[in-house]
């Protein structure tokens, strides 16, 4: 092989990673010098490859890529972290709404018969119960489901018969039957265990036997439906108990989560009293305020803080149906909030992107990469790009060319996964403390993500062959390397990478 003729090599990587860490900038003469604390970068802190955070004067967007909390949000990918993400749609986001004959459960109950687990489980008291799975902005074939779960019954009052109806909807208002299960005794097998109406053996106790639950149901007339309904019914039943219920597709299972659709935008639980905050995270000055909505408040104000706390109304929030506010409102602090009062259309908020254009705030200045020891090059700092792939149309191949633009990716932090980059630029707040991680999308890391760096090969390093080592990769990916000049140069792979 011929000797390399330039020393520059582009590289890109795509995988998908998850998780946590961070950064703490003590003194290096503390006694946790290598061992940082629980989340925190273990190593020495000139080993750790995270960007530094900066202040800089440029006339911009300084809410775009920074920190943002919600009063509440609808569920767990549309959070809001999304309003300062830079990508503003103007369509309404797929959403789920599960609810059940005694109404709508709490945030972190909606999921659990579909989620995968073995043990989350959502139980239903009475003789006729239902469970219903409602779509929003999407919808689903399925031709066959099955369930898991127990039916606890009166001795005395049971064995007449039950009946199980799976209903279809494609407005939530006219339901079509699918499928139906039907008995003239008790459903499903006889269970071991028995429940106690009162487990803590505080009052009297009554004592019910239980019957295992584990069905298929066909569907004949499958369709798109938006809505689906699992109605129960059974003279004596006291609670009944779901595990799981499995939605299926020409025998492959259908994911009804909503975390696998991507929409950026922040909806709230409410259309009552509800704000949105952004930390810019220093004090900075601004001159407007953009707010692209999908469901608009008609009523509202925005509001400034240098600590969290102690709040100054500063402008009101426009009136009108226009859906993309430009509201004329200077303020200098760190804290801005977007306070909402009423809803325009009666239902939840639905805000794409908040961008605060001003002066000030932080940026993220890359970790500088480490020269060459010996035969070693470390790729750590430097200038590693990170994106959604969603939001990157190029191919591997023009994203490994010299001239492609990732300026508006995020800086990267190698070695870590993709929220750890997040957080260490400021993108989002630091999930191990306190409630932050429900501030944070589950459905924007739901994704492949793009990773890009561009560097120059020392000089003692022009050699025949070169090898391209990635020490490990969480958890898998697809690596493009460009050919410099018509000449290829060797790489390795873990075991994990395909």
């Amino acid at each position: 092989m011929k000797k390399l003729l330039t020393t520059t090599l582009l590289l890109s990587l795509m995988a998908l990673m998850t998780g946590c860490g961070g950064v703490d900038p003590e003194s290096y003469i503390r006694s946790d010098y290598y061992t940082r604390g629980i989340g925190l970068y273990p190593g020495s802190p000139e080993e750790d490859p995270s960007p530094e955070l900066i202040p800089s004067n440029e006339y911009r967007n300084i809410a775009l890529n920074r920190a943002a909390y919600h009063s509440s949000s609808y569920d767990y990918n549309l959070t809001a972290q999304l309003v300062t993400d830079g990508i503003i749609t103007a369509d309404e986001p797929a959403y789920m709404t599960f609810s059940t004959h005694d109404g709508t459960p709490r945030l972190r109950e909606r999921e659990w018969t579909i989620d995968g687990g073995p043990y989350s489980k959502n139980t239903l008291k009475g003789e006729d119960v239902y469970m219903e799975y409602a779509l929003h902005n999407w919808a689903e074939k399925a031709d066959r489901i099955s369930f898991s779960g127990t039916v606890a019954y009166d001795n005395k009052l049971a064995g007449k018969g039950y009946t199980i109806t799976l209903l279809g909807s494609k407005d939530g208002k006219q339901w079509v039957e699918l499928s139906s299960l039907q008995g003239k005794g008790l459903p499903g097998t006889e269970g071991r265990h028995v429940i106690q109406t009162d487990p803590n053996k505080q009052t009297e106790r009554i004592a019910y036997n239980t019957r295992n639950l584990e069905e298929s149901m066909t569907i004949a007339n499958a369709g798109n439906y938006s809505t689906y309904r699992l109605q129960m019914t059974m003279a004596g039943a006291v609670e009944w108990s779901f595990t799981a219920v499995d939605f299926f597709h020409a025998s492959e299972q259908i994911e009804m989560l909503a975390s696998k659709h991507f929409g950026s935008a922040w909806m709230s639980s409410s259309a009552g009293e509800e704000w949105i905050m952004v930390d810019l995270g220093s004090r900075s000055s601004f001159d407007k305020i953009i707010l692209n909505w999908i469901h608009k408040a008609s009523a509202g104000k925005i509001q400034t803080s240098d600590d969290g706390k102690q709040w100054k109304d500063i402008a009101a929030l426009a009136e009108g149906d226009n859906l993309t506010d430009e509201i004329a409102c200077k303020g200098k602090a760190r804290y801005v909030r977007i306070v909402m009062q009423q809803a325009a259309n009666g239902i939840d908020y639905m805000l794409s992107e908040v961008a605060v254009m001003g002066r000030g705030g932080l940026v993220p200045q890359p970790k500088a990469q480490p020269a060459a020891e010996g035969k070693k090059y470390a790729l750590t700092g430097g200038a590693w790009r990170v994106q959604r792939s969603s939001e990157v149309e190029a191919t591997g191949e023009a994203i490994a060319a010299a001239d492609f633009n990732d300026e508006d990716w995020i800086v990267a932090t190698v070695p870590g996964t993709v929220l750890t980059s997040y957080k260490n630029a400021g993108a989002v707040p630091n999930p191990n403390y306190a409630d932050n991680i429900f501030q944070i999308s589950e459905s924007f890391f739901n994704s492949n993500f793009w990773y890009r760096n561009e560097f120059t090969v020392p000089e003692g390093f022009k050699r025949e062959r070169l090898f391209l080592n990635f020490d490990g990769i969480n958890w898998k990916a697809d690596i493009d390397r460009k050919r410099v000049e018509g000449h290829c140069i060797d790489h390795r792979f873990p075991p994990s990478a395909k």
